[in-house]
This record gives C-alpha cells, structure tokens and sequence, in this order.
C-alpha cells in the first residue's frame, strides 16, 4: 500500500511536470506567434519605404558621382529613420487605448533631425497633452511622412504642427519645395492650398464627431 502511493505520488510529479513544460512551450509559441504578428504589420506598413531603399542602394551601387550618391544617402536616411520610428509605434500602439503624446513627439522629432541632417530646414511643434489615441498618434506621423515623400525632389523648408482641438487630433504644415505635388496618395482628406510665393499649405483635421 505505501509503495502504491509513493508510486502514485511519483507518477503525478512526473505529470505535473508534463504538464509544466507543455505550459511553457504553449507560452514560448504563442509569444513567438505575437512576435510574428507585430513583424509582419511593421513589414506591411513600411513596405513601400523598404522597396524605395532598395532602389536607392542598387542607384547607390551603380554610381560613380560624388552628388548623386550623397543625395540617394540622404534619402535613404530620411526613410530609414521613418521606419524606424514607425516600426516602434507597431510595437507601442499594439492594444494600447492610449499612448504618451511624448512617442509621438520623439517620432517627429527624429525624423526632423533626419531632414535637417540633409539640409532641409524642418521644425515641428505638437499640442502638449498627456495622451493621445494609437490611431491618431499613427494618422498623424503618417501624413508628415506622405508630405515629406511627395515634395522631397525639391523641399527645401517645412514647418509642421500636430494640434489638438475640441473634434480630435489634427495638423497644419507649411512647406517650401521646387515641386509641387497636385494630391497625396492615400491621405484624400488632406487638403492642399498654394500661396501666390509658391508656398504650400497642408491641412488635416477630423470632422465634427470624427477623428483622425
């Protein structure tokens, strides 16, 4: 009877182990298969940055003038700096109702500094509140980023600001450049005036009862 229940007593150890490991493996699988998923949202929205750097280093690679090659740098530094950023909000914004406005500020402003890295003045400002949506927070950085790729050829100074107002979260950018883009893809909520200098103005703001 004693060795029955030593053997029983054994036997639910060993269980209670395989149980254990099971658990841990099932955790360890579900945390890669969470990896996965925020991999494969960073890689879907930053794709066309991707793809554009990709021209830009087989450009870089093929040729032998010092300008050119100093530009397509630049350029594939502005991206970069984009999707690192953009990469930390998938992360940041994943299931988060709300998020420190202070992610997005640091954002904008790395991204700033990639512009003015390439001699483009840039200054950015944004509302200062504690908190802001994921979904706005991502609006907005997006859109800096969209007028950033569609006047780049020629933009030579660009004030953006993120403001917070009574309907939500919206932006007002102005930008010197030598080429103006008509529209920016994606974003047909943007609007897009140009003063008699050929300075643009950008403008983005929720509907009443909306948001961005």
């Amino acid at each position: 009877m004693l060795f029955r229940s030593r053997l029983t007593q054994e036997e639910l150890h060993d269980i209670g182990d395989i149980i254990q490991a099971e658990t841990a493996q099932k955790a360890q699988w579900l945390q890669l298969s969470e990896q996965n998923r925020l991999y494969d949202k960073i890689e879907t929205v930053t794709a066309r940055q991707l793809a554009q750097i990709q021209e830009y280093l087989i450009t870089l690679k093929a040729t032998d003038d010092v300008d050119t090659a100093r530009r397509l740098l630049k350029r594939i530094v502005i991206l970069g700096t984009y999707i690192k950023r953009r990469s930390n909000l998938v992360f940041v914004c994943d299931k988060a109702e709300d998020i420190d406005t202070a992610e997005l500020r640091l954002s904008l402003f790395e991204s700033a500094e990639s512009l003015r890295l390439s001699d483009i003045r840039c200054a950015v400002q944004i509302t200062d509140t504690a908190k802001i949506s994921p979904a706005s927070a991502v609006a907005i950085y997006d859109a800096f980023e969209a007028i950033i790729e569609a006047t780049l050829p020629g933009l030579q100074e660009i004030l953006f600001c993120a403001e917070h107002t009574a309907q939500g979260w919206g932006l007002r950018c102005s930008v010197q450049c030598t080429d103006a883009p008509a529209a920016l893809p994606g974003l047909p909520q943007m609007q897009l005036e140009r003063d008699d200098d050929g300075l643009l103005y950008f403008t983005m703001f929720p509907a009443e009862g909306g948001g961005l």
